[in-house]
């Protein structure tokens, strides 16, 4: 109910922040490079609504990948499972990427303040007092400090909870692979052999099923994150062709391009960790003492390694698969607009 609860006020406060970006719009006083900006941020915005809506829709499947998570077979102790889960799950890779992020978009957004004393702040809505027109520029920039804060660390909260089971997801296929690397087949007592056998395909089945909902909780979160960062980064090019950026305003728009790659790559790098995990439970299973084991084991053995052949794939939106690639196409793509834009201003 907690994730419901925080969901529903961040999609609450990001309602309101579209809202207020639209009214920004309608404001004559505006320079072009104001009105790019309050283009782009309506754009980021209406796509966080989008990504919570998605989540709120989905969001019921996280009792069931708690449920999975309480099950006898995952919940078996040992000094190796605890070794593989404090190297993978509390790795220092998602709390660095989160941190980078997160520093990247307040700092885009302190930088646009322009501070002046003179200046009309626009708020969106009618206050008492002349509070409008001489809004003191230190509190201005508390204000937006803290709002960047509270809004960046709010919109992450989907990221840390989808990137924390895919993370426990890897270190599970991590355990599975340990165990069949350690099943003793000299032991030719084939009941022996089963029995420890079964537990490990119980355990893959598991695997299977928490992955299925984890695609199916965050598929379309991951999907808007993804057409968000593509149409963002058009909208970034072309401001910085269309428009004379100073050095600060241009260092601005590329760490908020920088941050939106930061998310799309960290989805990618935990997909792809489990596909190589999965992957890896057949080779090295063939790469076990198998031939020593009773026959009628090593047809269960192959048939297992049949069935584990078959990587385990995350996708966005049942469309673009979560690795390495996807993320390189997604940059590829991006220079590939960025230079027929930019050919297209030229010849113009």
């Amino acid at each position: 109910m907690m994730h419901y609860f925080r969901a529903s006020v961040v999609l609450f406060v990001t309602i309101f922040a579209v809202i207020h970006y639209y009214l920004n719009l309608s404001n004559e006083n505006q320079d072009v490079l104001e009105l790019t900006s309050c283009v782009l941020y309506v754009v980021g915005t209406s796509f966080i609504v989008w990504k919570y809506m998605a989540f709120l829709k989905t969001g019921g499947n996280i009792l069931k990948l708690e449920e999975i998570l309480a099950s006898p077979i995952l919940c078996e102790y040992s000094v190796t499972k605890e070794n593989i889960f404090e190297e993978t799950v509390n790795s220092k890779f998602f709390p660095i990427c989160k941190g980078i992020g997160i520093a990247f978009t307040i700092v885009a957004n302190t930088l646009e303040i322009k501070c002046g004393f003179e200046r009309k702040l626009f708020l969106p809505l009618k206050v008492f007092g002349s509070l409008e027109n001489n809004v003191i520029c230190f509190y201005y920039v508390i204000f937006q400090v803290s709002f960047s804060m509270l809004i960046t660390w709010n919109y992450v909260l989907i990221d840390v909870l989808c990137c924390k089971m895919m993370s426990i997801a890897t270190a599970t296929l991590t355990v599975l692979k340990n165990n069949l690397e350690n099943i003793p087949y000299e032991n030719q007592n084939f009941d022996f052999l089963v029995v420890t056998f079964k537990k490990n395909i119980i355990l893959h089945k598991e695997i299977l099923r928490f992955t299925s909902l984890i695609e199916e909780s965050f598929s379309f979160v991951i999907l808007t994150i993804i057409l968000s960062g593509a149409l963002i980064n058009c909208i970034c090019g072309i401001i910085i062709l269309k428009i004379n950026l100073t050095l600060a305003e241009g260092f601005t728009f590329f760490l908020f391009f920088a941050c939106v790659m930061n998310q799309i790559a960290i989805y990618c790098w935990f997909g792809e960790q489990i596909m190589s995990k999965s992957v890896e439970i057949s080779t090295s299973s063939y790469m076990t003492k198998w031939y020593a084991a009773d026959v009628k084991f090593r047809k269960l053995l192959f048939i297992f390694m049949e069935r584990v052949k078959k990587p385990i794939i995350l996708r966005a939106g049942n469309f673009f698969p979560l690795n390495v690639r996807t993320l390189a196409t997604i940059l590829h793509k991006s220079y590939s607009a960025f230079t027929v834009l930019q050919q297209f201003y030229k010849d113009k």
